[in-house]
């Protein structure tokens, strides 16, 4: 009992709560009421759990106990809705396995990223391509220009058609091709060459009497027929090319063997030209045709492929020279009206080659062979001699390729190789003869 006594003959003593104003009772009951609703579903939401239902189920009645202690206003009429949210909040959390500040896995249904995204996929992307590029190596052409001399010497026997009692010996003879070409995109090739030999030869025939002129012996400089052709380069596949070319010579290479008496110099610059091609193992005897329009389709297949420590190179080439007649003199007449040869109209040469290079250091070192077989058919004839038919030739090489600049687009390559005949008219022919050359070559690439 309280020790404060009211005065007055009708003060009763009454407890605090109902000394206080009815507004202020409201306002009290109603704060009271919105304590006891939300702190358990913030507890609920907080730490669910089994009994999370009946967590929320005695809340609600606690809020419904508490309502009903009111006085007759009530308490407010958003408690219930409170109590319901709060009910359904507790509930969905449930249902999903998730909540916030409890452990598990995170679901995000159809909306879950799989691999990487954004910026991170986009850099896996650029190295994937990056990776291929660096694995498409079709071969390597090298700068697109280019400018180079290739030197033959050759020596030894050959038949000559005007020359029917036996071999001409040709000591030595040397023919020079000077190329220059440029490439167009990485793809067409433009290229010219300028043929030219120079040499002595010496026939079967004696002077006809000691200290007279030997009448088969000639020393000539004679200029062959200029070749321009285009060459586009297509890729077949990750390690190899196909090059398509089509070329042309021009019908001015100098020479006659079959000319009037008073021109005997032609026929020595014929017999060298002959000397050239047969030298080189008519590997380009369009190039030392004389009065002769070339025609040259070709084709190929370039292969290349890391291989150990160097790479190794495979090409194949064919083509097929066809030289039209467009000039020169007809062979003379004998006693009977019988010619005493003849020109063909149309000669032609097909080439099949083949070559294995293994580049070591980046090129600086590159050992190969190459191997080609050769069926011509001669310019002139006369009796039973023909210049001509089949030929098979093996010629080591070894190369080398030496850049000037870290760019590796301004260097020289050099070339040396023998080229032997292993059969047909140049190996033995009509008589036993048998001619070879040295092959030895320069050039400078280029490129920006």
């Amino acid at each position: 009992m309280s020790s404060f006594h009211p005065t007055g003959p009708n003060s009763q003593q009454k407890p605090l709560f109902h000394r206080m104003p009815a507004i202020r009772r409201q306002w009290l009951e109603a704060l009271l009421a919105a304590l006891l609703v939300t702190v358990p579903a913030v507890r609920a939401s907080a730490q669910p759990g089994p009994d999370s239902d009946d967590e929320a189920t005695a809340t609600a009645d606690d809020g419904a106990a508490v309502g009903d202690d009111s006085t007759d206003d009530g308490p407010p009429e958003d408690s219930p809705d409170d109590t319901s949210m709060a009910e359904k909040t507790t509930e969905d959390d449930n249902a999903s396995g998730s909540g916030w500040g409890v452990g598990g896995t995170e679901v995000e249904g159809r909306f879950t990223p799989r691999g990487k995204t954004g910026r991170l996929k986009k850099l896996e992307e650029d190295q994937q391509e990056e990776e291929e590029e660096e694995d498409f190596t079709p071969p390597d052409l090298g700068p697109p220009g280019f400018a180079y001399l290739d030197t033959a010497i050759g020596f030894g026997d050959m038949a000559i058609a005007v020359h029917e009692t036996g071999p001409t010996d040709v000591t030595p003879t040397a023919s020079f091709v000077i190329g220059l070409g440029y490439r167009i995109g990485d793809m067409w090739q433009i290229a010219v060459r300028f043929p030219i030999s120079t040499g002595k030869s010496d026939g079967p025939l004696d002077p006809h009497f000691p200290g007279a002129r030997n009448p088969d012996q000639y020393t000539q400089i004679a200029l062959g027929s200029p070749e321009i052709g285009v060459t586009p380069y297509f890729t077949l596949s990750r390690r190899v090319r196909v090059p398509v070319g089509l070329a042309f010579t021009l019908p001015i290479g100098a020479g006659d063997e079959f000319p009037p008496p008073t021109e005997r110099a032609k026929l020595g610059q014929a017999i060298v030209q002959q000397a050239a091609a047969a030298s080189r193992g008519w590997e380009d005897r369009a190039l030392f045709a004389y009065n002769r329009f070339g025609i040259i389709p070709s084709g190929g297949i370039m292969f290349q492929d890391n291989v150990g420590p160097g790479k190794l190179r495979v090409n194949g080439t064919m083509k097929f020279e066809m030289m039209v007649s467009t000039g020169g003199e007809d062979p003379p007449e004998e006693k009977d009206k019988k010619l005493q040869g003849r020109v063909r109209g149309v000669s032609f040469n097909w080439v099949t080659k083949g070559e294995v290079f293994y580049d070591l250091f980046d090129g600086l070192l590159s050992p190969g062979v190459k191997l080609w077989y050769a069926y011509a058919t001669a310019h002139e004839l006369k009796g039973s001699i023909d210049p001509g038919g089949s030929q098979f030739v093996f010629e080591p090489n070894i190369m080398t390729h030496l850049p000037f600049s870290d760019a590796k687009n301004v260097g020289i390559d050099g070339r040396l190789g023998y080229m032997i005949p292993l059969g047909g008219e140049l190996g033995s022919g009509t008589f036993p003869s048998g001619i070879g050359g040295l092959r030895l070559t320069a050039g400078l690439f280029f490129g920006p």
